[in-house]
């Protein structure tokens, strides 16, 4: 049986580690220190090689669970959901609408945060968390959604390329080192219908 408001995403299968398919729902400020869990364990082991031993230890989960809680308190920030199995958050995902980038146009909104704790990697969890963010934005204004990948993150590009995103020319450079925009479209016309 699924939490209140939580829901079990549709077309969701579990992966090889035969967890069940996780309810997702929307977080609260009470969610941070697992979204925090998550956030550090999945960058630490996602970005093992891609970023030295010094910037991954230097991720803490007091100074996330600090900034989550406070997005989710403030209000205004992106929205967040949270994948859970047994009542244990296994992944998170926050939605900006529109995108923060300076050069998108005001129906673009942005995928600004997918993660999943590596426990619970290829088990669908990544999946169920984008197809509920992405299900009200199809019914909404957004023609597309955008989202940041660091350039040799190959198992997160591989992941969003079979969601339908790919490049769209867009580079930046920060702390977490180089990362192409992916790009995909929420038009009907492009095999993606909206619902009234």
């Amino acid at each position: 049986m699924l939490p209140a408001g939580a829901r079990a995403a549709p077309g969701v299968t579990p992966g090889e580690a035969g967890m069940r398919p996780p309810s997702v729902r929307r977080a609260g400020p009470a969610d941070s220190a697992g979204i925090a869990r998550v956030h550090v364990r999945s960058w630490q082991a996602g970005y093992r090689g891609l970023l030295t031993g010094d910037e991954l230890a230097g991720d803490s989960e007091a100074e996330r669970d600090a900034t989550w809680s406070g997005l989710m308190t403030d209000g205004g920030g992106p929205v967040v959901l949270v994948a859970e199995n047994d009542a244990k958050i296994v992944g998170f995902c926050a939605v900006a609408t529109p995108s923060r980038d300076p050069d998108a146009a005001h129906d673009v909104a942005e995928v600004a945060a997918l993660y999943v704790d590596p426990s619970a990697w290829g088990t669908g969890v990544g999946r169920a968390l984008m197809e509920v963010a992405l299900e009200p934005l199809r019914a909404g204004p957004w023609l597309a959604v955008t989202l940041w990948v660091m350039s040799g993150n190959e198992r997160a590009h591989g992941f969003y390329g079979r969601l339908g995103f790919t490049a769209d020319g867009a580079r930046r450079s920060d702390r977490a080192g180089s990362e192409v925009r992916l790009r995909a479209s929420l038009e009907p016309s492009k095999g993606r219908g909206r619902t009234a």
